[in-house]
């Protein structure tokens, strides 16, 4: 496809920006420039946050590997082992539960009823 790839991809992203800016001028109207910009300073804390995580990840893997050499990866896959034993036996599955009916798969879990059913009985009890 070569240059028309190119110019069409071109076009899609100027059409993609101009909507964008119209879209963000109503809402900057509506909204004012200091909330949008306070809220976007707090979505940022989650980027820096997962960029710094990644840097302890990425400099943590070369010491390990060096280390474990391939028991590393044995590691990891023990770990994969451990969270999917955890969601099995931990995680009761809610899925086409409206939310009113969340809270009693969660007292009727053979776990969490536990902790679950104290915190509903001492409310009703303040009732």
């Amino acid at each position: 496809m070569g240059e028309s790839a190119s110019l069409l991809s071109t076009v899609v992203t100027v059409v993609i920006y101009m909507a964008s800016m119209i879209g963000f001028m109503f809402i900057i109207d509506r909204f004012g420039r200091r909330t949008l910009l306070i809220a976007g300073s707090l979505q940022s804390i989650t980027v820096a946050s997962g960029f710094v995580f990644t840097i302890f990840v990425a400099q943590g893997f070369l010491a390990m590997l060096c280390r474990m050499k391939a028991w590393l990866f044995f590691s990891f896959a023990r770990w994969i082992v451990v969270m999917t034993a955890w969601v099995y036996l931990f995680l009761p599955e809610t899925k086409g539960l409206p939310i009113e009916q969340i809270g009693k798969v969660w007292r009727e879990h053979w776990f969490w009823g536990r902790v679950v059913g104290l915190d509903e009985l001492q409310a009703n009890d303040k009732l």
